[in-house]
């Protein structure tokens, strides 16, 4: 290839890298059946309560706020898939900032 060639190339792997970034970030956001509010909100309960009681590595408390906002439990299976397995590793794995660009 000649060096046009070569840096179009580039050019190219680095939008298509980019577009399955996105792509895999939106995707991992559905995962999560939760609005960006309600993130927030359950990961600064989270926050709250485990610096209190400590982790019994469930879902105990994530499962109570759930509950709490009417929101299904199927949720948590959204952050197992992101690491989430208890409450203290969905306050370690997902974050907000995970999802923006």
């Amino acid at each position: 290839m000649t060096a046009p060639e070569d840096e179009i190339s580039g050019i190219r792997r680095k939008r298509l890298k980019k577009q399955y970034v996105e792509q895999e970030r939106q995707r991992e956001r559905a995962t999560i059946a939760l609005t960006d509010d309600e993130l927030e909100a359950l990961l600064d309960h989270l926050d709250d309560r485990l610096g209190a009681e400590g982790c019994d590595h469930s879902h105990r408390i994530a499962r109570q706020w759930l509950a709490e906002n009417g929101k299904d439990e199927r949720v948590l299976a959204g952050f197992e898939e992101l690491g989430g397995y208890c409450d203290c590793e969905i306050l370690a794995n997902v974050d907000l900032d995970r999802f923006e660009g």
